[in-house]
């Protein structure tokens, strides 16, 4: 069974995430669209984890532009796993934070989810 086309995750990749996507199967948002950052850490549910191809240390994922926890125990279990986290206020006048960031993992490939909270509909004129 394969979820999605696999990436190879190695040293030279980093994740960004715009939601937490901590799920454990225990946190109160369930399902597996809500497990992307814990499987990839290697947190969660186990069977998902067993078909995973791979998984990386936290300190190669960012959760960026965090504005709504969905759990409100997910903030410490961030913290207690190592995952850096950059709220909007930390990145509203520079991006240096996250390039730094970057820099820091030494990552040359940086895969992402980005989701706008706004929906948008197209015209005709």
């Amino acid at each position: 069974m394969r979820l999605v086309p696999t990436i190879p995750f190695g040293s030279h990749r980093g994740w960004i995430d715009s939601h937490p996507d901590m799920g454990t199967g225990e946190t109160a948002y369930p399902g597996f669209h809500a497990m992307v950052v814990s499987a990839l850490t290697g947190h969660g549910d186990q069977e998902l984890l067993e078909i995973l191809p791979a998984t990386t240390t936290a300190d190669r994922v960012a959760l960026v532009g965090m504005h709504d926890w969905t759990d409100p125990t997910l903030p410490a279990i961030a913290g207690e796993w190592g995952l850096s986290v950059f709220s909007p206020d930390a990145l509203r006048s520079t991006s240096a934070p996250l390039l730094d960031w970057l820099a820091d993992t030494g990552a040359t490939k940086v895969a992402s989810t980005l989701t706008s909270t706004r929906s948008t509909r197209m015209r005709s004129n």
